[in-house]
């Protein structure tokens, strides 16, 4: 006798997304289920660093639409000024962006 142990209904999280955006001079990682995306990295003498972008900061919107990889992708057309709403440690930022062709 052959005993098959089956869970119903639970099904794998998905695996985060990450991307790196070097116009911009960040990395970042999108979880399935965020409404936003996580600055994971933050290239130095770029111009996010002169923003003042950190690490662990959180970009809510991306000209106005919710921040996710796809849609700041799409966005990012060189010279194309973008305006990024940011969660930082403590208070809500926006920040206009020209990515680097």
């Amino acid at each position: 006798v052959e005993t098959v142990s089956v869970q119903i209904g639970l099904k794998p999280k998905p695996k985060p997304v990450t991307a790196s955006f070097t116009s911009l001079g960040i990395s970042v990682l999108e979880e399935a289920d965020s409404k936003q995306l996580l600055i994971s990295q933050v290239t130095v003498s770029s111009q996010a660093e002169g923003l003042g972008l950190e690490v662990g900061d959180l970009i809510l919107l991306v000209d106005g639409k919710q921040a996710s990889v796809t849609e700041l992708t799409k966005q990012l057309t060189a010279g194309k000024t973008l305006l990024l709403k940011i969660q930082k440690k403590d208070k809500k930022v926006q920040f206009l962006a020209v990515p680097n062709s």
